[in-house]
């Protein structure tokens, strides 16, 4: 049941992708020959007005056919001021970034549900573990010790409170209250710099019970959390580009609807969290100047503007369709690792469970 869900969520993700797209070349007047969510052979299709709606075999993907894009020799029944090619940059630019835009809504969005509809377990300032080589592993900071402030300012409520708290106070030594049993202690910790946040290496207990965010609340924290989201994709890939990720560490398409399994049998909203994450995942990674993605057609728009003068249609054939066939050998890649690594995974998942 959980693997079906899954399916049917990570189509959803890419339907809404599709539909950006879709809508966007509706605005602005450019010919869609068909919508398609799936690949593969056809199952059912229909048409209305000038574009045929189908769902494919494989529950995997999906497309638009622009006119400009693919103009077989069946495809003509567009005129040449509804080519894609044929519209000024702007609207070119809305209709390609589109899906990007639509992904990202759509992860704020079940971000903001989730807060409002099923709360979110937020971090107690119960210390859970320690993170090794940290200033906290240096110190005498103990798991099961409770924080009460930071530079005697109370900090008791949650571990959110305690690290934006962190966040504003200057370089160098900050003095931490703890309670471990019946005493109270100050400690002097150095925090230092990860990923642009001050940190001392503590990772909290989250809260037994969960904290429903009213609609106002509710949108900042999606807010904050779609640009985390945001930022881990350019982590990841620098950690990729770096070689700081191992090939058993990277997921794919097994490897997601395994994750994503998984998060629907820890809980509905975990399950969604996820699928948020994915989402933005997907907009973001989209919109990279890689032949193939959005991001390489708008790349080709940017040099186009610049040069007052599109790239010979030839050539930017040539280079998307290279960038395409370099794209799906890295997907079956991650494919056979996905499936190499299956196992590891479940233990990793397993083992790493949010406490609650």
């Amino acid at each position: 049941m959980s693997f079906i869900i899954t399916i049917i969520a990570l189509s959803i993700v890419i339907f809404i992708h599709e539909l950006g797209h879709l809508l966007a070349a509706k605005w602005a007047k450019i010919g869609v020959y068909e919508f398609a969510i799936g690949m593969g052979p056809k199952l059912i299709g229909r048409r209305w007005g000038e574009t045929e709606y189908t769902i494919r075999l494989l529950p995997i993907g999906g497309f638009v056919k622009l006119a400009g894009m693919d103009d077989s020799p069946e495809n003509t029944q567009f005129s040449t001021d509804q080519d894609l090619y044929s519209k000024k940059p702007f609207p070119r630019f809305v209709t390609i970034s589109a899906g990007s835009v639509f992904n990202i809504l759509l992860g704020f969005i079940i971000f903001v549900v989730v807060y409002t509809g099923f709360g979110v377990h937020l971090p107690s300032t119960v210390i859970d573990s320690i993170v090794t080589n940290t200033p906290a592993s240096q110190v005498d900071i103990r798991p099961g010790d409770r924080i009460i402030s930071l530079n005697n300012i109370p900090v008791n409520d949650n571990g959110v409170r305690f690290m934006d708290a962190l966040q504003q106070v200057p370089p160098g030594q900050i003095l931490v209250q703890i309670r471990r049993g019946s005493e109270i202690l100050d400690i002097h910790v150095a925090p230092i710099q990860q990923n642009h946040r001050w940190v001392i290496g503590v990772m909290f207990k989250l809260s037994d019970t969960p904290t429903h965010f009213g609609p106002l609340k509710a949108v900042q924290w999606g807010l904050k959390t779609t640009m985390t989201s945001v930022e881990m994709v350019f982590y990841s890939v620098k950690m990729m580009a770096t070689g700081d990720v191992k090939p058993k560490e990277m997921a794919g398409l097994v490897g997601i609807v395994q994750m994503a399994a998984y998060g629907y049998n820890q809980g509905f909203d975990s399950f969604l969290k996820f699928i948020a994450m994915i989402s933005i995942s997907l907009g973001v990674f989209n919109l990279f100047p890689l032949p193939a993605l959005d991001g390489g057609h708008l790349a080709f728009l940017a040099i186009e503007v610049v040069r007052g003068k599109p790239l010979n249609r030839k050539w930017e054939t040539i280079i998307t369709n290279t960038g395409f066939a370099l794209l799906m050998a890295l997907m079956v890649f991650i494919l056979a690792n996905d499936v190499i690594h299956w196992t590891d995974r479940n233990k990793v998942l397993h083992s790493t469970s949010s406490p609650r």
